[in-house]
């Protein structure tokens, strides 16, 4: 029998995840090449971050069950605005060797405003439904940004979940 690499399994489960096309697609798959996922890209010669944030909801007040909330900002490096067409569709929670993937979903800044034409500093975007990890625990975070008809991988690591 022939073993398949992890880094090779990562295509089809995407598209998986894709063809299911809801917003809590949620699953576990291998680090594969999500290890070698960049802290900075580079799009039409300017520099992007992640800036991620990892909460632990509590359930509903009838007793829910909790689940990790993620907050995943992409940000110029210069800290100028987002002039370039990017989006985020999927991210990834590395700890140790376990890996959460779920959808992302844009929502708007808080605070930013886009009147008068002017370009965010910051796109928003945001996963819920993760594992039910406790808050202290360090994650990675990583996400699939589609920029310029490319898709690239995009890493915050050591993020503290609150």
């Amino acid at each position: 029998m022939r073993r398949i690499p992890g880094s090779q399994l990562l295509m089809p489960l995407l598209v998986a995840a894709a063809l299911v096309g809801c917003s809590d697609v949620s699953f576990y798959i291998s680090t594969g090449g999500l290890a070698d996922a960049p802290n900075i890209i580079i799009v039409s010669g300017k520099g992007f971050v992640l800036k991620a944030s990892v909460v632990q909801s509590s359930g509903s007040a009838g007793g829910g069950t909790s689940e990790l909330v993620v907050s995943a900002d992409l940000e110029a490096a210069d800290g100028g605005p987002v002039t370039e067409p990017l989006t985020a569709d999927s991210l990834w929670l590395v700890r140790g060797d376990e890996v959460w993937a779920g959808a992302l979903r844009a929502e708007p800044s808080e605070g930013e405003s886009t009147a008068g034409g002017e370009p965010p500093l910051r796109l928003r975007f945001v996963s819920s439904g993760g594992p039910a990890w406790a808050p202290g625990e360090v994650v990675d975070v990583i996400v699939r940004v589609l920029a310029g008809g490319e898709e690239r991988l995009l890493r915050q690591s050591d993020r503290k979940i609150q």
